[in-house]
């Protein structure tokens, strides 16, 4: 067995209604002014004031910031800092998605640093030796993942750009199924579809390892069991804590695994065609199984043969049929259909994006940019 390492991520606390715990977490932490950050869609429902309640019966002040919009900019990311440091606040909570949590880890960098450009922080450990604020993370998605990584992703110049490093793990993860209840349908099916491709790319990824595969096939089977109840019976709060879970493990597995191709072609399009990120990932998955299991199609072999799709005497081909066949079976469940068109001299872009993504490196299969572009060409309608 070659030799790995693996980050275990922060302290998590999983279970409906754990939020509630949220008081003694930020007390622990000596919070005194909390900044809770949202977005404007969050704002519509209870959740945010059921928060609010919870941090008032131990007499902490609130400021509110929900002006985080899909996608963060550098711009909002630089907003908010500069609201966090006006106000003088010493802890920040995360209400939301990945969008929520990309950007308020982020904004701690800025903080840090007394600095209001996030982009020059691209890349992994531009930060080092920082200490950044403490973070609570409420994920009210079962998707990205982003309360239990060390990245996040920031969009400038209509580019997609990830800032990581160890640093930029929230300090506690409230993981509360309760939480996602009011995620809308089709955001439900699209994170999961965005949760499936974690697992399925950290475990044909190059830099696997036996921890990370554990993870990644337990967030497969989850996924593949529990999606379509999620999406179908919104209330049903076992397929929502089954889904919860589900993010979590494909998180910590894709943190210490990497991506691949997926996710670098999902990041184009999302940065250039303003595509939600579960449903870009879903348009791209499958093409880029078919095509990395010309060459590499033992992994995703295994994958299916672990989770139990096939027998474990199946012949490959067979078994990433069956793969294949599954997950165009779940997509049409759930209702994940698009037509994206693109123009030839968009595709080209696209795919020279997609080449410059860091988690090309984890793809099982080496990718060049025409790779790329044969790939968009069939996922994608062309038109000049």
């Amino acid at each position: 067995m070659r030799e790995f390492s693996f980050s275990p991520g922060p302290e998590v606390i999983f279970g409906p209604g754990c939020s509630n715990k949220l008081d003694n977490v930020v007390q622990n932490m000596g919070a005194q002014k909390i900044l809770l950050v949202s977005d404007d869609g969050l704002r519509q429902t209870d959740s945010p004031q059921k928060i609010i309640d919870v941090l008032n019966r131990s007499s902490i002040e609130v400021v509110s910031f929900f002006d985080v919009r899909p996608d963060p900019t550098a711009s909002q990311v630089s907003s908010l800092a500069k609201k966090a440091v006006e106000d003088e606040i010493d802890v920040i909570v995360a209400l939301g998605g990945g969008s929520v949590l990309d950007a308020a880890k982020a904004c701690r960098i800025l903080i840090a640093k007394n600095d209001d450009d996030i982009v020059e922080y691209e890349g992994y450990n531009t930060f080092s030796k920082t200490t950044l604020a403490p973070l609570v993370a409420l994920p009210t998605t079962a998707g990205s993942g982003s309360e239990v990584t060390q990245w996040s992703v920031i969009t400038s110049g209509g580019v997609k750009m990830g800032i990581g490093g160890k640093a930029l793990y929230p300090n506690v993860t409230l993981a509360d199924p309760q939480l996602t209840i009011s995620c809308p349908e089709n955001l439900t099916a699209h994170a999961g579809i965005d949760v499936l491709t974690h697992a399925i790319e950290s475990y044909v990824s190059k830099r696997h390892n036996p921890i990370s595969d554990i993870l990644a096939l337990e967030a497969v089977r989850l996924v593949l069991e529990n999606l379509k109840r999620a999406v179908r019976v919104p209330d049903d709060i076992e397929a929502r804590s089954e889904m919860l879970l589900a993010s979590l493990l494909a998180a910590r597995s894709f943190a210490n695994a990497d991506l691949g191709a997926v996710h670098c072609m999902a990041e184009a399009l999302g940065g250039e065609k303003s595509i939600a990120h579960g449903l870009a990932n879903a348009l791209c998955l499958s093409e880029v199984i078919l095509f990395n299991a010309k060459t590499a199609p033992e992994r995703y072999a295994r994958l299916a043969k672990e989770t139990g799709l096939v027998k474990f005497d199946s012949e490959i081909s067979t078994a990433v049929r069956t793969l294949l066949g599954e997950i165009d079976e779940l997509l049409d469940a759930v209702s994940i259909d698009a037509d994206i068109h693109a123009t030839n001299r968009e595709i080209v872009r696209l795919s020279k994006l997609a080449a410059q993504n860091l988690s090309v490196e984890g793809n099982p299969v080496d990718l060049r940019e025409e790779d790329f572009q044969r790939m968009f060409e069939k996922v994608l309608k062309i038109h000049d």
